[in-house]
Protein backbone atom coordinates (compact mmCIF):
# COMPACT_ATOMS: atom_id res chain seq x y z
CA UNK A 1 0.00 0.00 0.00
CA UNK A 2 2.61 2.11 1.10
CA UNK A 3 4.44 1.18 -1.92
CA UNK A 4 1.70 1.96 -4.27
CA UNK A 5 0.83 5.36 -2.61
CA UNK A 6 4.81 5.95 -3.08
CA UNK A 7 4.18 5.43 -6.86
CA UNK A 8 1.38 8.04 -7.24
CA UNK A 9 3.28 10.30 -5.93
CA UNK A 10 6.01 9.94 -8.10
CA UNK A 11 3.62 9.81 -11.01
CA UNK A 12 2.16 12.93 -9.55
CA UNK A 13 5.24 14.81 -9.57
CA UNK A 14 6.05 13.55 -12.84
CA UNK A 15 3.19 14.89 -14.67
CA UNK A 16 3.42 18.11 -12.78
CA UNK A 17 7.18 18.23 -13.95
CA UNK A 18 5.98 17.67 -17.91
CA UNK A 19 3.27 20.31 -17.40
CA UNK A 20 5.61 22.38 -16.24
CA UNK A 21 8.12 22.31 -19.12
CA UNK A 22 5.08 22.27 -21.46
CA UNK A 23 3.77 25.73 -20.07
CA UNK A 24 7.07 27.17 -20.02
CA UNK A 25 8.01 26.11 -23.28
CA UNK A 26 4.50 27.87 -25.09
CA UNK A 27 5.02 30.67 -23.29
CA UNK A 28 8.81 31.22 -24.86
CA UNK A 29 7.48 30.29 -27.86
CA UNK A 30 4.15 32.33 -28.42
CA UNK A 31 5.60 35.34 -29.55
CA UNK A 32 7.24 33.41 -32.49
CA UNK A 33 3.62 31.53 -33.35
CA UNK A 34 2.62 34.48 -35.26
CA UNK A 35 5.82 34.44 -37.54
CA UNK A 36 5.96 30.22 -37.58
CA UNK A 37 2.01 30.60 -38.85
CA UNK A 38 2.61 33.03 -41.58
CA UNK A 39 6.12 31.55 -42.91
CA UNK A 40 3.87 27.49 -43.07
CA UNK A 41 0.84 29.51 -45.08
CA UNK A 42 3.58 31.53 -47.25
CA UNK A 43 5.21 28.33 -47.87
CA UNK A 44 1.91 26.12 -48.82
CA UNK A 45 0.33 28.87 -50.41
CA UNK A 46 3.90 29.67 -53.06
CA UNK A 47 4.94 26.28 -53.18
CA UNK A 48 2.98 25.41 -56.59
CA UNK A 49 5.85 28.21 -58.08
CA UNK A 50 8.37 26.82 -56.11
CA UNK A 51 7.36 23.19 -57.62
CA UNK A 52 7.35 24.63 -61.43
CA UNK A 53 10.65 26.46 -61.35
CA UNK A 54 12.50 23.82 -59.27
CA UNK A 55 11.17 21.51 -62.03
CA UNK A 56 11.91 24.28 -65.05
CA UNK A 57 15.99 24.94 -63.85
CA UNK A 58 16.54 21.58 -63.34
CA UNK A 59 15.78 20.21 -59.81
CA UNK A 60 17.75 22.98 -57.66
CA UNK A 61 15.89 23.54 -54.51
CA UNK A 62 18.23 26.26 -53.11
CA UNK A 63 18.23 27.95 -56.28
CA UNK A 64 14.65 27.68 -56.84
CA UNK A 65 13.96 28.53 -52.95
CA UNK A 66 15.72 31.58 -53.10
CA UNK A 67 14.12 33.55 -56.07
CA UNK A 68 10.37 32.78 -55.07
CA UNK A 69 12.09 34.49 -51.63
CA UNK A 70 13.66 37.15 -53.23
CA UNK A 71 10.81 38.07 -55.42
CA UNK A 72 8.14 37.91 -52.11
CA UNK A 73 10.85 40.24 -50.47
CA UNK A 74 10.78 42.41 -53.74
CA UNK A 75 7.23 42.42 -53.84
CA UNK A 76 6.27 43.64 -49.85
CA UNK A 77 9.67 46.11 -49.91
CA UNK A 78 8.72 47.42 -53.43
CA UNK A 79 5.33 48.67 -52.51
CA UNK A 80 5.98 49.91 -48.80
CA UNK A 81 9.05 52.01 -50.45
CA UNK A 82 6.72 53.15 -52.71
CA UNK A 83 3.70 54.54 -50.82
CA UNK A 84 5.93 55.56 -47.56
CA UNK A 85 8.28 57.81 -50.65
CA UNK A 86 4.87 59.15 -51.84
CA UNK A 87 3.51 60.48 -48.51
CA UNK A 88 7.20 61.73 -47.48
CA UNK A 89 7.12 63.92 -50.96
CA UNK A 90 3.90 64.91 -50.13
CA UNK A 91 4.80 65.94 -46.51
CA UNK A 92 7.68 67.88 -48.23
CA UNK A 93 5.74 69.39 -50.88
CA UNK A 94 3.73 71.37 -47.81
CA UNK A 95 6.41 71.91 -45.55
CA UNK A 96 8.12 73.53 -48.50
CA UNK A 97 4.50 75.98 -49.10
CA UNK A 98 4.12 76.20 -45.20
CA UNK A 99 8.26 78.02 -44.83
CA UNK A 100 7.69 80.06 -48.31
CA UNK A 101 4.67 81.64 -46.68
CA UNK A 102 2.29 79.61 -49.97
CA UNK A 103 -0.95 78.78 -49.60
CA UNK A 104 -0.50 74.85 -47.57
CA UNK A 105 -3.58 73.45 -48.53
CA UNK A 106 -5.42 73.29 -51.94
CA UNK A 107 -8.52 75.70 -52.73
CA UNK A 108 -11.91 74.37 -51.33
CA UNK A 109 -14.39 73.62 -53.88
CA UNK A 110 -17.15 76.13 -54.18
CA UNK A 111 -19.46 72.79 -53.81
CA UNK A 112 -18.66 72.44 -50.22
CA UNK A 113 -18.87 76.57 -49.73
CA UNK A 114 -22.00 76.44 -50.80
CA UNK A 115 -23.05 74.00 -48.40
CA UNK A 116 -26.27 75.00 -45.97
CA UNK A 117 -25.43 75.93 -42.61
CA UNK A 118 -21.60 74.63 -42.29
CA UNK A 119 -20.42 76.00 -45.90
CA UNK A 120 -19.50 79.15 -44.22
CA UNK A 121 -17.37 77.61 -41.15
CA UNK A 122 -15.28 75.19 -43.42
CA UNK A 123 -14.90 77.84 -45.88
CA UNK A 124 -13.60 80.36 -42.66
CA UNK A 125 -11.47 77.35 -41.45
CA UNK A 126 -10.41 76.45 -44.18
CA UNK A 127 -8.82 79.50 -45.72
CA UNK A 128 -7.34 80.16 -42.41
CA UNK A 129 -5.47 77.02 -42.63
CA UNK A 130 -4.07 77.69 -45.74
CA UNK A 131 -2.70 81.15 -45.13
CA UNK A 132 -1.52 80.27 -42.14
CA UNK A 133 -1.14 76.31 -40.96
CA UNK A 134 0.66 77.23 -38.04
CA UNK A 135 -1.67 79.49 -36.00
CA UNK A 136 -3.93 76.38 -36.24
CA UNK A 137 -1.63 74.06 -35.65
CA UNK A 138 -0.77 75.28 -31.88
CA UNK A 139 -4.57 76.78 -32.13
CA UNK A 140 -5.56 73.08 -32.51
CA UNK A 141 -2.64 71.41 -30.52
CA UNK A 142 -3.64 69.65 -27.79
CA UNK A 143 -5.81 67.58 -30.64
CA UNK A 144 -2.93 67.13 -32.82
CA UNK A 145 -1.00 65.35 -29.61
CA UNK A 146 -3.53 63.23 -29.07
CA UNK A 147 -3.82 62.42 -32.56
CA UNK A 148 -0.34 62.06 -32.83
CA UNK A 149 0.43 59.51 -29.92
CA UNK A 150 -2.41 57.38 -31.46
CA UNK A 151 -0.85 57.34 -34.88
CA UNK A 152 2.50 56.85 -33.57
CA UNK A 153 1.39 54.08 -31.53
CA UNK A 154 -0.17 52.71 -34.88
CA UNK A 155 2.69 53.23 -36.75
CA UNK A 156 5.04 51.27 -34.02
CA UNK A 157 2.60 48.34 -34.34
CA UNK A 158 2.50 48.74 -37.84
CA UNK A 159 6.17 48.81 -38.01
CA UNK A 160 7.07 45.92 -36.12
CA UNK A 161 4.23 43.30 -37.77
CA UNK A 162 5.90 44.35 -41.13
CA UNK A 163 9.60 43.12 -39.49
CA UNK A 164 7.55 39.93 -38.01
CA UNK A 165 6.14 39.44 -42.00
CA UNK A 166 9.28 40.55 -43.31
CA UNK A 167 11.00 37.54 -40.68
CA UNK A 168 7.83 35.08 -41.58
CA UNK A 169 8.51 35.40 -45.58
CA UNK A 170 12.47 34.38 -44.68
CA UNK A 171 11.02 31.33 -42.89
CA UNK A 172 8.91 30.01 -45.85
CA UNK A 173 12.08 30.21 -48.19
CA UNK A 174 13.60 27.81 -45.24
CA UNK A 175 10.75 25.61 -45.53
CA UNK A 176 10.38 25.34 -48.92
CA UNK A 177 13.70 24.19 -49.11
CA UNK A 178 13.13 21.55 -46.84
CA UNK A 179 9.47 21.10 -48.04
CA UNK A 180 9.78 17.35 -48.51
CA UNK A 181 11.57 16.37 -44.90
CA UNK A 182 8.84 18.94 -43.03
CA UNK A 183 5.64 17.05 -45.47
CA UNK A 184 7.10 13.56 -43.85
CA UNK A 185 6.99 15.23 -40.75
CA UNK A 186 3.35 16.49 -41.31
CA UNK A 187 2.28 13.05 -42.43
CA UNK A 188 3.57 11.64 -39.84
CA UNK A 189 2.13 13.63 -37.24
CA UNK A 190 -1.44 13.48 -38.86
CA UNK A 191 -0.83 9.57 -39.50
CA UNK A 192 -0.93 9.66 -35.38
CA UNK A 193 -3.92 12.06 -34.98
CA UNK A 194 -6.12 10.72 -37.75
CA UNK A 195 -4.96 7.90 -38.70
CA UNK A 196 -6.98 6.38 -41.95
CA UNK A 197 -8.30 10.00 -42.47
CA UNK A 198 -4.45 11.92 -42.58
CA UNK A 199 -4.24 12.03 -46.25
CA UNK A 200 -8.11 13.12 -46.73
CA UNK A 201 -6.99 16.30 -43.95
CA UNK A 202 -3.93 17.04 -45.51
CA UNK A 203 -5.45 17.75 -48.87
CA UNK A 204 -8.28 19.70 -47.61
CA UNK A 205 -5.49 21.84 -45.35
CA UNK A 206 -3.66 22.52 -48.87
CA UNK A 207 -6.57 23.02 -50.80
CA UNK A 208 -8.23 25.39 -48.28
CA UNK A 209 -4.77 27.69 -47.83
CA UNK A 210 -4.24 27.71 -51.87
CA UNK A 211 -7.97 28.69 -52.45
CA UNK A 212 -7.90 31.05 -50.02
CA UNK A 213 -4.73 32.75 -51.07
CA UNK A 214 -6.01 32.50 -55.13
CA UNK A 215 -9.68 34.03 -53.46
CA UNK A 216 -8.39 36.97 -51.82
CA UNK A 217 -5.11 38.00 -53.73
CA UNK A 218 -6.36 37.57 -57.24
CA UNK A 219 -9.80 38.98 -56.49
CA UNK A 220 -8.01 42.08 -54.54
CA UNK A 221 -5.99 42.14 -57.70
CA UNK A 222 -8.90 42.71 -60.03
CA UNK A 223 -11.01 44.96 -57.59
CA UNK A 224 -7.57 47.22 -57.46
CA UNK A 225 -7.52 47.50 -61.22
CA UNK A 226 -11.03 48.05 -61.70
CA UNK A 227 -10.25 51.26 -58.91
CA UNK A 228 -7.72 51.99 -60.69
CA UNK A 229 -9.57 52.48 -64.05
CA UNK A 230 -12.28 54.33 -62.55
CA UNK A 231 -10.51 56.70 -60.86
CA UNK A 232 -8.20 57.45 -63.88
CA UNK A 233 -11.65 58.38 -65.85
CA UNK A 234 -12.44 60.70 -63.12
CA UNK A 235 -9.42 62.13 -63.52
CA UNK A 236 -8.28 61.99 -59.82
CA UNK A 237 -5.00 62.72 -58.38
CA UNK A 238 -2.89 60.05 -56.86
CA UNK A 239 -4.44 57.41 -58.53
CA UNK A 240 -1.36 55.34 -58.13
CA UNK A 241 -0.92 56.47 -54.62
CA UNK A 242 -4.89 55.27 -53.89
CA UNK A 243 -4.46 51.65 -55.92
CA UNK A 244 -1.71 50.75 -53.84
CA UNK A 245 -3.89 51.32 -50.61
CA UNK A 246 -7.18 49.96 -52.18
CA UNK A 247 -4.94 46.51 -52.86
CA UNK A 248 -3.74 46.55 -49.28
CA UNK A 249 -7.05 47.26 -47.63
CA UNK A 250 -8.22 44.23 -50.02
CA UNK A 251 -5.62 42.04 -48.65
CA UNK A 252 -5.92 42.74 -45.63
CA UNK A 253 -9.62 41.68 -45.62
CA UNK A 254 -10.78 45.32 -44.63
CA UNK A 255 -12.13 46.40 -47.68
CA UNK A 256 -11.89 49.40 -50.49
CA UNK A 257 -15.30 50.87 -48.82
CA UNK A 258 -13.01 52.97 -46.54
CA UNK A 259 -11.73 54.72 -50.26
CA UNK A 260 -14.82 54.08 -52.08
CA UNK A 261 -17.09 56.45 -49.54
CA UNK A 262 -14.81 59.39 -49.82
CA UNK A 263 -14.29 59.26 -53.57
CA UNK A 264 -17.87 59.19 -54.28
CA UNK A 265 -18.00 62.23 -52.13
CA UNK A 266 -15.61 63.64 -54.27
CA UNK A 267 -17.58 62.81 -57.41
CA UNK A 268 -20.58 64.75 -56.40
CA UNK A 269 -18.73 67.87 -55.18
CA UNK A 270 -16.67 68.34 -58.38
CA UNK A 271 -18.05 66.36 -61.36
CA UNK A 272 -20.90 66.15 -63.16
CA UNK A 273 -24.27 64.74 -61.97
CA UNK A 274 -24.62 62.11 -64.08
CA UNK A 275 -20.75 61.17 -64.54
CA UNK A 276 -20.85 61.43 -60.56
CA UNK A 277 -23.55 58.89 -60.67
CA UNK A 278 -22.14 56.39 -62.95
CA UNK A 279 -18.95 56.27 -61.66
CA UNK A 280 -20.64 56.04 -57.91
CA UNK A 281 -22.49 53.26 -58.98
CA UNK A 282 -19.53 51.55 -60.61
CA UNK A 283 -17.13 51.87 -57.53
CA UNK A 284 -20.53 50.57 -54.96
CA UNK A 285 -19.73 47.17 -57.76
CA UNK A 286 -16.70 46.98 -57.36
CA UNK A 287 -16.54 47.20 -53.98
CA UNK A 288 -18.83 44.20 -53.75
CA UNK A 289 -17.69 41.91 -56.11
CA UNK A 290 -15.53 40.06 -53.43
CA UNK A 291 -18.80 39.33 -52.16
CA UNK A 292 -19.88 37.25 -54.79
CA UNK A 293 -16.35 35.50 -56.08
CA UNK A 294 -14.92 34.87 -53.31
CA UNK A 295 -17.30 32.10 -52.32
CA UNK A 296 -16.73 30.15 -55.86
CA UNK A 297 -13.37 30.41 -55.87
CA UNK A 298 -12.92 29.32 -51.99
CA UNK A 299 -15.08 26.35 -52.68
CA UNK A 300 -13.14 25.40 -56.13
CA UNK A 301 -11.56 21.71 -55.48
CA UNK A 302 -13.67 21.19 -51.95
CA UNK A 303 -16.22 19.22 -50.54
CA UNK A 304 -17.45 21.56 -48.11
CA UNK A 305 -21.38 22.85 -49.18
CA UNK A 306 -21.56 26.01 -50.81
CA UNK A 307 -24.04 27.38 -48.08
CA UNK A 308 -21.38 27.40 -45.89
CA UNK A 309 -18.41 28.89 -47.92
CA UNK A 310 -21.00 31.67 -48.42
CA UNK A 311 -21.47 32.06 -44.15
Amino acid sequence: MVKRKSIYIDNLVRIILIATIVIWSIQLIYPLLGILAWGFILAVIVYPFYDWLNTRIGLRPFLSASIITLCLLFLVLGVTFFVTNDIVQSIKIMTTRINANEQALPKLPTEIQNLPLIGNQIQTTWMSASQNLANEIVKYSDQLVETGKYALSKLLTTSRDFILFIISIILSGFLLLHSKDFMLFVRKLAKRIADENATDIINIIKTTLQNVSRGIIGIALLQTGIFWLLLSIAGASDVSLLSILALVLSIAQIGIVVLIIPVIIWLFFTKAFAVALTLSVLLILDGLIDSFLKPFVLARGLSTPMIIIFI
